[in-house]
């Protein structure tokens, strides 16, 4: 038996039974005369008969938006999760994160926006360095992270015993010292465990002069005692909030000055700002211009991982 489809194709067998029916309405422009005017047009109502390759593709759309609609559910638990390792791991936003382990920031904000999806080398590496699991942060199976870490100079781990750390100089903003190259008196020391996050990098200390820095959170005031490591054998770029040991030289690099500072970054300038209540301490400011000429050379020689104060012993004994 012949069936009739609203095209006014006809089509017999099997091919009849492959063919399914599904009721709509449909605009047909009908042209019917009327005395007023010119023909106009008309609804109609008709049963529309489509194959089952056509049913078969809005089926296969209906489910692409499911997914393309669960992906986004998935990618924005993936970053919700992603940041909270990342808080966890003690970094106050992700720009700090990226640069500090090297990755690229764009993909990485990207990540933490919900924007891209992560893969699982890419969250093996995130949980690596965030101290948690791989399964977590793709799934959200396991267990979530800890409170946030403490700072380095909160950390103690049990049995470390402490090592001498010399003292190699003071710090000062505005004071350039004559270069010793060679100095026979034996050096101060102060004694602290290892850092546990840098337990290869040279340690060293300075005692603090002055006060560029006495407004700082928490305040560096005279007589501070600054345990530091190496900024170079850190392996690390400079990154916004870092206290630093800057070192500016002068006089054919026979003179030279060493001052705490703060880092900031402002696009391509790097300030290394003074916190201090004394308004004539200034930034030491850093530009990647090849053609302008600095007055002083500067680097970066420490990263500060914590200071200490001596406490005095009190009055007179008895």
């Amino acid at each position: 038996m012949a069936h009739a489809t609203s095209a006014g194709q006809y089509v017999t067998g099997i091919d009849a039974r492959r063919l399914m029916s599904v009721a709509c309405s449909v605009d047909f422009p009908i042209a019917r005369p009327t005395r007023a005017g010119p023909p106009q047009r008309a609804k109609i109502s008709e049963t529309v008969i489509m194959g089952w390759h056509d049913t078969k593709r809005i089926a296969t759309s209906q489910d692409e938006t499911y997914r393309m609609v669960c992906d986004a559910d998935r990618m924005n638990e993936q970053a919700e999760r992603l940041k909270l390792a990342r808080e966890r791991a003690g970094f106050i936003d992700a720009t700090s994160a990226a640069r500090a382990f090297g990755w690229n920031e764009v993909t990485y904000r990207a990540h933490e926006k919900g924007t891209r999806g992560l893969k699982l080398p890419v969250a093996q590496r995130y949980a690596e360095r965030f101290k948690v699991s791989a399964a977590w942060l793709m799934t959200g199976d396991g267990e979530a992270p800890g409170p946030p870490l403490a700072s380095a100079s909160e950390v103690r781990p049990i049995g470390v015993k402490p090592i001498a750390i010399p003292i190699i100089g003071k710090t000062e903003a505005g004071t350039f010292r004559e270069v010793v190259e060679y100095d026979d008196d034996e050096p101060e020391y102060v004694f602290d465990e290892p850092d546990p996050e840098f337990p290869r990098a040279r340690q060293i200390a300075f005692v603090v002069e002055g006060d560029s820095m006495n407004e700082a959170v928490p305040p560096i005031l005279p007589g501070a005692r600054l345990i530091c490591v190496d900024f170079e054998e850190t392996g690390l770029p400079l990154i916004e909030g870092m206290i630093v040991v800057v070192e500016r030289t002068q006089d054919a690099g026979q003179t030279r000055e060493w001052s705490v500072k703060q880092v900031e970054i402002d696009g391509e300038v790097t300030l290394f700002q003074p916190r201090s209540s004394n308004k004539r301490h200034k930034p030491i400011v850093m530009k990647d211009d090849p053609d302008m000429e600095p007055r002083h050379e500067a680097r970066v020689i420490a990263l500060v991982r914590s200071v200490s104060y001596s406490v005095s012993t009190g009055g007179r004994r008895r």
